[in-house]
């Protein structure tokens, strides 16, 4: 039910919530696809606005920075297995992509895959490596499960109780086999979060590969200058430089020249120590969410899986009832003859 604030506007959300003045639509989808599971899928791109062009008084602009979790659901969101419940329906025609307009996915234009830190985060190089595995035994246990199912289905077509066999290989489908793929999903999801750390501890390394580059130029300008005033020879760098052949060509720089040139890197040394600072800001930030992040999911991980799992053994074993109990019928059918 809608409420009136103070101000006369009409709250039709909880008071706090976002929803009261942010608007939340769907602008686009695009079909993309994956490396395992050689499936086509649908992902949205959300817009957010403010109602009233910009944020109340006093409180932060939420339009940027909504989506505040770094491991987020796999879009789509789990799908039913279509040739399992026999159900005729195309998952890229427009009434189901319009029904599936509650995915999320921020879309970052990621740098190069080649770009690699030189000091990476021991935490995000497990997180990779806890994705990859994650992944490969998801992976193994759906070839599993596809096993089991081809073994189990024969029994739809062998034995009065069909019905019975084929709802609850319906069950165990949407409750086993769509939540492990989904799992699957995830491990990619976690292989992006550490690339995206890599992609930022690379950033920083770059700036300070920069500042250091420029102070070393300032320095040696500097002691070009002291020399050149005191009437020495400057020093002579170990190696060839075209910086020394122009000298010996041309002549050496005047000193007001190299008074230009160390004013111009004051200032270049300045951005780039700025440029070190926030990027160094940027990687501690999304190193803190990113692991606290990283915490919920597996915490949530356990607890999914395990639930998974419990539902699936106890689906195995009303399988394995339903053939003791067959082979029993048989048997005495077979004693009464």
């Amino acid at each position: 039910m809608a409420d009136d604030d103070g101000a006369g506007k009409t709250q039709y959300f909880p008071e706090g919530s976002m929803l009261n003045t942010l608007i939340i639509s769907i602008v686009d989808f695009e079909k993309r696809f994956t490396d395992i599971l050689k499936e086509p899928y649908i992902v949205y791109l959300i817009e957010t606005k403010y109602i009233d062009g910009g944020p109340p008084a006093g409180e932060p602009d939420l339009s940027s920075s909504i989506w505040r979790r770094y491991i987020v659901p796999p879009l789509p969101e789990k799908r039913i297995n279509i040739a399992a419940l026999r159900i005729a329906a195309d998952k890229f025609d427009p009434d189901f992509i319009e029904k599936r307009k509650a995915a999320l996915e921020v879309d970052s234009r990621l740098k190069s895959w080649s770009a690699s830190a030189k000091e990476p985060d021991r935490r995000f190089e497990d997180m990779k490596h806890y994705g990859d595995n994650l992944g490969s035994n998801v992976a193994a246990m759906i070839k599993v499960r596809q096993y089991l199912r081809e073994q189990n289905g024969g029994w739809t077509t062998e034995i009065r109780m069909a019905a019975s066999v084929d709802e609850t290989l319906q069950e165990d489908e949407m409750n086993f086999s769509e939540q492990l793929k989904e799992y699957l999903l995830f491990a990619d999801v976690l292989k992006g979060v550490a690339h995206r750390q890599q992609l930022r501890q690379y950033d920083v390394e770059k700036a300070e590969e920069n500042l250091a580059n420029k102070t070393a130029q300032r320095d040696d300008l500097i002691a070009q200058k002291e020399a050149l005033e005191s009437g020495k020879a400057p020093a002579k760098s170990g190696g060839f430089s075209f910086k020394g052949l122009s000298s010996m060509i041309f002549g050496a720089e005047s000193s007001e020249v190299l008074t230009a040139k160390i004013g111009a890197l004051d200032e270049q040394i300045i951005d780039a120590e700025e440029t070190v600072k926030a990027t160094k800001e940027d990687l501690r930030l999304f190193n803190e969410e990113a692991v606290k992040d990283y915490d919920r999911f597996r915490r949530q991980e356990v607890r999914d899986l395990r639930k998974v799992l419990t539902t699936h053994i106890k689906t195995q074993m009303a399988l394995c009832k339903m053939g003791i109990s067959t082979w029993e019928e048989v048997r005495d059918t077979a004693k009464k003859l």
